[in-house]
């Protein structure tokens, strides 16, 4: 590369590395390897400054190169997780105060976008009350029999009903925003 292209391109690839760190490191690479390569090989020897212009504002700018080399992401803010999503299933867990917190909480998971029917479904199976249902009831579970006897104490149930409860919060926090993967083909 001559002495005239070399600023132009120094230039032009680092504001690319520069975008690029929204990328994995290894994807940010393997992009400014290929745009660097397609460069050094489509500026001829002599290569003056309109040259290198064209051969850059052919590639487009680096953001643009990198937005296209983003995996999908969410379009908006109102696609990912936030405090909508958090407020329901701290609200659906605890149900703190009572049942109020729990329709709550029921309210916020329905309005959100994020989750699916299946999984609003789940979330409002959520004990009603949350973990505050469970307590308030346990004393009335230890005099009470279940109609079938499940052979667990009233502890071990209340301890069941409290880990199906966060494990239904802990699901659906970390699937809140994910977009089922279609394969792609290229034609």
């Amino acid at each position: 590369m001559n002495t005239i292209a070399k600023p132009w391109v120094d230039d032009y690839l680092l504001r690319l590395s520069q975008a690029a760190r929204a990328l994995p490191r290894g994807q940010a690479e393997e992009l400014i390897e290929e745009i660097t390569a397609h460069i050094n090989s489509a500026l001829p020897a002599g290569a003056g400054e309109a040259d290198v212009r064209n051969v850059l504002d052919a590639l487009g700018s680096p953001e643009e190169i990198v937005a296209s080399a983003a995996p999908e992401a969410p379009a908006s803010r109102a696609e990912r997780r936030g405090l909508r999503e958090i407020a329901a299933l701290i609200l659906l867990v605890t149900g703190f105060p009572f049942v109020i917190g729990w329709l709550a909480g029921l309210a916020l998971l329905l309005w959100s976008p994020l989750w699916t029917g299946r999984q609003k479904l789940l979330g409002a199976l959520v004990f009603p009350g949350g973990l505050m249902g469970p307590l308030v009831l346990l004393p009335a579970v230890v005099w009470l029999r279940a109609p079938v006897d499940i052979p667990l104490s009233p502890v071990a149930r209340f301890v069941l009903a409290v880990a199906a409860q966060l494990a239904v919060a802990v699901y659906l926090y970390r699937s809140a925003g994910r977009q089922t993967t279609t394969l792609h083909l290229l034609t």
